[in-house]
């Protein structure tokens, strides 16, 4: 078996395009040949039926596009989602947080999404567990399916935000600097970083940061002969510290990968909130098997902000065949949608073409 498993580089960067948060406007309009476009009524979005609800979901959560969702916009009002009120809280957080006050005022400027106030995390959460729906409902969680309003509004609980991971984990360790990567696959010119686990840890007085990683099936390119590719995905997540507790805002994240072979792999700039998600290798299922048990990969991040006192290289030193194997997807409704567009929906995911091609002609 060749070493290509560990030729990351252009398959990641085109993965990583598919977090960004492009926000959407009053008509949506669907990537297929014959361009189906979704209407709105009274600032809902409106689909004939089941499978074209879930099928947009789908192209959605898959990023078939350059963009999270192409958009039109056919009069003076945009179409406002709840995603997009998220994702604006999120950018004005700091303003908010830092500040005696700020906290309440926050609710009022942003009231559709859940405040669980659990301890000391005073995060706003979407009160709808897949970003990908929050992107097709209006701030209230609306969307109307063959003619009836639904509520797809899920997450009601702090133990609902702790399933699905995004909640701050109870455990707390304290990160010290250290000189040697734990893979010792970085290159010395790196010489400091904050080694960072599952388990929570304070990285700063001002940050805590711990890791969640992902193995997710997906269905493969109907042109290949293996129909399923495993993603080896790394969700760093971090919270910031505020007037009263800590918090969720966007920081700037400058990742970078090394290999085995200590090849260096720079990836593009993010500017986002917790969690920064970081696919990291895809693989085709059948081969799983024949990847190698020692398969060390770096991933490093360089986290920035206004606050330059805080900021901080860290580092997660991944197992990428201990990632593969594991099955526990994207979280709660990524399993549910798969169940209800079962036999109705056809869709094809978006892979790095050229890294698949070069990978299966060396085979």
């Amino acid at each position: 078996m060749k070493t290509k498993f560990f030729t990351v580089s252009a398959l990641t960067c085109i993965l990583l395009s598919s977090c960004n948060n492009d926000v959407e406007e009053k008509q949506i309009a669907i990537p297929d040949e014959e361009q189906t476009i979704v209407a709105q009524s009274g600032g809902i979005l409106s689909f004939d039926n089941e499978a074209a609800f879930w099928e947009a979901v789908e192209k959605v959560r898959n990023n078939e596009t350059s963009v999270a969702l192409l958009t039109r916009s056919t009069s003076e009002d945009d179409f406002l989602s709840l995603y997009r009120e998220f994702d604006q809280a999120m950018e004005e957080a700091d303003n908010f947080y830092q500040r005696d006050g700020g906290y309440e005022e926050f609710k009022q400027k942003f009231p559709n999404l859940y405040y669980p106030q659990y301890n000391d995390d005073y995060s706003a959460y979407l009160p709808v567990s897949d970003e990908a729906i929050a992107k097709l409902v209006n701030p209230e969680g609306k969307v109307i399916i063959n003619g009836e309003e639904r509520d797809m509004r899920d997450v009601f609980s702090y133990e609902k935000l702790q399933e699905l991971g995004l909640a701050i984990p109870d455990e707390t360790e304290t990160v010290s600097l250290r000189a040697l990567p734990i893979n010792n696959v970085i290159d010395p010119t790196i010489p400091y970083y904050r080694a960072l686990t599952e388990v929570k840890k304070d990285i700063t007085s001002k940050r805590k940061m711990w890791v969640t990683v992902r193995g997710i099936e997906r269905n493969a390119p109907n042109n290949l002969p293996f129909t399923k590719i495993k993603e080896a995905r790394i969700d760093v997540c971090f919270r910031k510290k505020g007037a009263l507790g800590w918090y969720n805002g966007k920081l700037y994240g400058y990742p970078m990968i090394v290999d085995l072979n200590k090849t260096r792999y720079t990836l593009d700039r993010k500017y986002e909130y917790s969690p920064m998600k970081f696919t990291v290798m895809m693989e085709f299922t059948a081969r799983l098997n024949d990847f190698p048990s020692h398969s060390p990969l770096d991933l490093y991040v360089r986290f920035e902000s206004d606050q330059k006192d805080h900021d901080f290289t860290a580092v997660y030193p991944a197992n990428l065949k201990q990632i593969l194997q594991l099955n526990n997807g994207d979280g709660f409704w990524e399993g549910l949608s798969g169940l209800l567009k079962k036999a109705v929906v056809t869709y094809g995911f978006k892979y790095g073409s050229q890294y698949i091609t070069d990978y299966w002609n060396d085979l």
